[in-house]
């Protein structure tokens, strides 16, 4: 959520002053000691430059001056399935809402690593209205009934939208599709604008990447690939408004869009930059884009949550309390101090890393690169993408119903698609058998068998 959205105070980085929480630890910090130009980690003990907000060894946050607070409440292990800001969650008199007034509508684009969700909340009406009907035909499938979508982009090679979310998806796998070799798809690309350097070195200038590689290997401009999909979901969105008989002027309707706390200033920058782009707004328009933070987001909404159902733990003025969004690209994590009512000051600057679930995926990706070998695996990519892909899709599967069955034995299974298994055959020269058996996967042997790898 942007500051025009809640109330913080966000105190300036101090050194050489008791912070009274260590959240590495949790627990409360040891009074430091430091020289002039540097600061000392509460967590590992050592020295870090002045200019480091983190610290360079452990990365705990950098300590600031606080005074003690009354009451601390940490909610542990937290997964974000928020499809929507809380702007649309229930508006009451007694929450803050500002620069709302000059707006008949409000919509939310819940932009995700894996998946994306939008609503809507128009001012006259109450309630929000879910984009269920992701697909081009206006159609929706089964997956999308909760709203989410798949946050995937299909470009032709031209580079004109085929199709975004779930739709994209399964056209791309398509055993009917014969463009596919010439076909653009794009996943999990929100990553592209994190940037891990500049969250240790405020003299850093930070970078993002200034091109995204399709599922074949073509590169194509960052800017191309989210200006595309924002504008797929702005055309969404005004075919709801219209079917729904509640057409607004585009002047009137303002837009948020959700972003990781830890993102750069400079990721946050071109996000708006390309909502701009996609005609989203107009900068002679005040406050028709926010740019929201992910967890402070989830923070109304827990308050919310907290207060409609009459939670036992209720928040009074003064309590603290951490945040952790675990999405699929990153992990998120604040620390609040209540001040009022809908209202919170930060305790430290916001943190986190790219710990998402979707690293579980990249895990399992090195592994096959280890067994067959990085060029092998670029090589039936180029060749085969559209099995490279489903390759990909199984393994996220395969994830997810990870432990969603009871366990009979240790083995778990990933289906490998028959061209896979084919083309291993004719390009891997080595004894499979042998190089399984040696593989190490931190430290451990014995954990890959080719009964499970191949059909």
């Amino acid at each position: 959520m942007s500051q025009d959205h809640k109330e913080v105070d966000q105190k300036e980085h101090t050194t050489g002053e008791k912070y009274p929480f260590d959240v590495a630890n949790k627990g409360l910090a040891s009074k430091t000691t430091h020289t002039k130009g540097e600061w000392l980690c509460t967590r590992c003990e050592k020295k870090n430059a002045q200019e480091y907000l983190k610290c360079i060894h452990c990365q705990t946050p950098k300590p600031i001056q606080r005074r003690p607070v009354l009451r601390f409440f940490l909610f542990n292990s937290l997964t974000l399935e928020l499809v929507l800001t809380p702007f649309f969650i229930k508006k009451s008199s007694s929450i803050p809402w500002k620069n709302t007034e000059n707006f008949d509508c409000i919509i939310a684009i819940d932009f995700g690593t894996e998946g994306t969700a939008m609503g809507i909340n128009m001012k006259k009406s109450k309630g929000v209205h879910l984009i269920t009907d992701w697909n081009s035909s206006g159609v929706s499938d089964s997956t999308e009934l909760n709203g989410k979508t798949k946050t995937a982009l299909l470009l032709d090679e031209n580079h004109n939208i085929i199709a975004f979310g779930n739709e994209a998806w399964n056209k791309y796998q398509s055993p009917n599709n014969e463009d596919a070799n010439k076909w653009l798809l794009f996943h999990r690309f929100k990553m592209c604008l994190y940037d891990l350097a500049s969250q240790y070195e405020t003299n850093k200038q930070a970078t993002v990447k200034q091109e995204l590689q399709s599922m074949n290997e073509v590169n194509v401009k960052s800017e191309t690939v989210f200006v595309g999909a924002l504008k797929y979901c702005k055309r969404k969105a005004m075919q709801y408004l219209e079917q729904n008989n509640l057409a607004v002027d585009e002047a009137k309707i303002q837009w948020v869009i959700t972003v990781p706390a830890i993102w750069s200033e400079e990721a946050k920058g071109l996000m708006k930059q390309w909502a701009q782009q996609a005609n989203l707004w107009s900068p002679s328009i005040p406050n028709q884009l926010i740019i929201a933070l992910e967890p402070e987001c989830a923070s109304v909404c827990m308050m919310l949550a907290m207060r409609d159902n009459q939670s036992e733990i209720q928040f009074q003025t003064g309590d603290c309390y951490m945040m952790m969004d675990l999405g699929a690209g990153t992990a998120d994590m604040v620390c609040h101090e209540i001040t009022g009512p809908f209202q919170v000051r930060e305790m430290i600057a916001s943190f986190g890393g790219p710990w998402g679930g979707s690293y579980v995926d990249r895990d399992i990706e090195a592994l096959f690169k280890q067994i067959f070998g990085e060029e092998r695996m670029k090589k039936f990519q180029v060749i085969h993408p559209k099995q490279y892909f489903q390759l990909l899709a199984n393994i996220e599967k395969s994830k997810q119903r990870f432990f969603s069955n009871k366990k009979t034995t240790g083995a778990h299974r990933i289906e490998i698609p028959f061209e896979f298994n084919e083309f291993m055959q004719e390009n891997f020269d080595g004894d499979l058998e042998d190089v399984i058996s040696k593989l190490e996967y931190l430290g451990e042997k014995g954990f890959v068998s080719n009964t499970i790898f191949f059909f």
